[in-house]
């Protein structure tokens, strides 16, 4: 007994970090520690270093905010098979942000998909599905807050026909 106490004891600890209790809907995607990880991956470090950031303790430029997108669908998944469509997010005025986002969208089983990206604040985007052989579609457009806090959580509701709308949650 005294040993699957200890052996409990010795555990718990690891499972209680990794809750993630301050993320999107309670869980890790959005926390501090999702937003530390995703900072570290190949394709976000090239993102930040595109946009100039300093590195440091806020690796991403001044003027900039890091955000957590999770995309629902409401009413189904309107794509075949479920699969979602590569995404790419560019500044509707490439004179003030000219760096093109193409987050990967993380999914795991049925729960929704989650991407990592960096915007500038005040700046306006659109938000496009790309398809095979070259296709794209605008299925939304969200302007960023200018103030507030430094790390952003967007819900992007995608309805039956890939149109959507993208919301901060506060």
């Amino acid at each position: 007994m005294k040993q699957k106490l200890w052996i409990l004891l010795a555990v718990y600890p690891l499972f209680a970090q990794s809750s993630g209790s301050n993320g999107v809907y309670g869980g890790y995607v959005g926390s501090s520690r999702w937003f530390d990880s995703m900072r570290q991956s190949a394709a976000n470090i090239a993102l930040l270093k595109s946009l100039g950031g300093p590195g440091g303790r806020n690796p991403w430029p001044a003027g900039y905010a890091e955000a957590v997108g999770i995309v629902t669908f409401p009413r189904g998944n309107p794509f075949p098979k479920g699969r979602l469509p590569d995404l790419r997010i560019v500044c509707a005025n490439p004179g003030e942000d000219s760096v093109p986002r193409a987050p990967f969208l993380a999914q795991t089983g049925e729960g929704p998909a989650s991407f990592y990206t960096v915007l500038k604040r005040g700046r306006t985007y659109h938000f496009y599905w790309m398809y095979y052989f070259g296709g794209k579609e605008r299925f939304a457009t969200w302007t960023v807050p200018t103030n507030g806090s430094p790390q952003l959580r967007l819900v992007v509701s995608v309805g039956p026909k890939g149109a959507g709308e993208i919301h901060a949650e506060r």
